[in-house]
């Protein structure tokens, strides 16, 4: 292989990774992605219609599961995120991307639950050549999931806003429908929730009358 080729790198990385040694993984897959990224290289997008892996975007989930295993979970996380939204929709990683993501989000329950339901939806669309028995962390994904539902982690609402997927310890105390995790976004949400709500409909985090479940 050509060391200024991309390819050259992923794979370096892939024997590093093999071998235990995380650190110098993380460097090959950053001069991957560095080659893969850089203007000269032409496309930084895939074409969905046509499967173009010009960019070959796997150094990223890649160099995400070494972060994970040095235990820098926002790091790794965020490169689960870019390996998601730049593949195409029947990569074979994909779903084992969104296995991880479940995983490492335990603390937050209900964004767990979507990437894991996430994960089999991908998994349905995997090529038939690439329809293994269940890899260890769609394993480890469903585990979880299973204890969070046996803790409770599901019986309380999610919160109510957009974007967010902590659970909604408090309820609004003027309609008594509306979940919240914290102050913060039930001040996020008011103005919105106000129009929704028409009436007498105070400003709870000010009035202190946001009541728990």
């Amino acid at each position: 292989l050509d060391p200024d080729v991309a390819a050259f790198h992923t794979h370096l990385g892939c024997i590093h990774q093999f071998l235990g040694n995380h650190k110098a993984a993380v460097s090959a897959f950053n001069k991957a992605i560095s080659i893969n990224e850089a203007p000269s290289h032409g496309k930084t997008t895939v074409d969905t219609t046509t499967a173009d892996t010009t960019v070959d975007f796997e150094a990223y989930f890649l160099r995400g599961v070494s972060f994970e295993n040095l235990l820098q979970i926002e790091t790794a996380m965020s490169d689960f995120r870019t390996f998601v939204s730049r593949c195409y929709g029947d990569e074979r990683k994909l779903c084992e991307a969104f296995f991880h993501m479940s995983y490492l989000c335990g603390h937050q329950p209900y964004q767990a639950l979507q990437f894991h339901q996430a994960g089999l939806e991908a998994l349905k669309k995997r090529l038939p050549v690439y329809k293994d028995p269940p890899s260890n962390f769609q394993v480890l994904s469903s585990s979880s999931i299973q204890v969070l539902e046996a803790g409770g982690a599901f019986k309380k609402p999610k919160c109510s806003v957009g974007g967010c997927y902590s659970r909604g310890e408090l309820v609004c105390s003027n309609c008594r429908k509306a979940h919240y995790c914290s102050p913060q976004c039930q001040k996020k949400a008011w103005k919105a929730h106000k129009e929704a709500k028409p009436g007498n409909m105070r400003p709870h985090w000010k009035q202190g009358n946001a009541t728990t479940n």
